[in-house]
């Protein structure tokens, strides 16, 4: 009776286990993930950055974002930075890198929604930034100027 009573047990747990594998592909929603694209694929002087599937943007002076400042994503929301370094990173359906920015003077961010659920990062201030872009290795890639006077 006993050992009835486990291969039972032992039979609902195997079924239970293939019932919750094939079934589980069916609620899986495989997401396009967090993404970062850096002006490449703009012929524009405009654009610092662009991401997509995103609903905050986390904003830290520590990489660990122990102390960040969030902004929930939306069309024309303005992000100011004093002088220093900052980290963002990205709230959203996937995995986001970390974003290093340093500036040596206050600058603003504006988020420009694309209509496609997509978002630029463009440059608020009147002022040009002169942008230094590194490779993820910390590499140095280029420099170019980002215009501004898109608020």
């Amino acid at each position: 009776m006993k050992k009835k009573k486990i291969l039972i047990w032992d039979l609902i747990l195997v079924v239970g286990t293939v019932l919750i594998i094939l079934g589980g592909g069916v609620y899986v929603n495989y997401s396009k993930g967090v993404a970062f694209s850096p002006p490449d694929d703009v012929e524009s002087t405009l654009v610092l950055f662009r991401f997509e599937n995103v609903n905050r943007i986390l904003v830290d002076i520590e990489r660990g974002f122990g102390s960040a400042r969030e902004y929930d994503v939306e069309d024309d929301l303005v992000i100011t930075l004093e002088q220093g370094v900052y980290y963002w990173k990205l709230q959203g359906d996937g995995f986001s890198e970390v974003r290093k920015i340093e500036t040596g003077t206050k600058v603003s961010f504006m988020l420009k929604e694309l209509g496609d659920g997509s978002y630029w990062v463009v440059n608020a201030d009147n002022a040009v930034l002169n942008v230094d872009k590194y490779k993820p290795n910390g590499e140095f890639e280029k420099s170019f100027s980002l215009a501004g006077g898109l608020k």
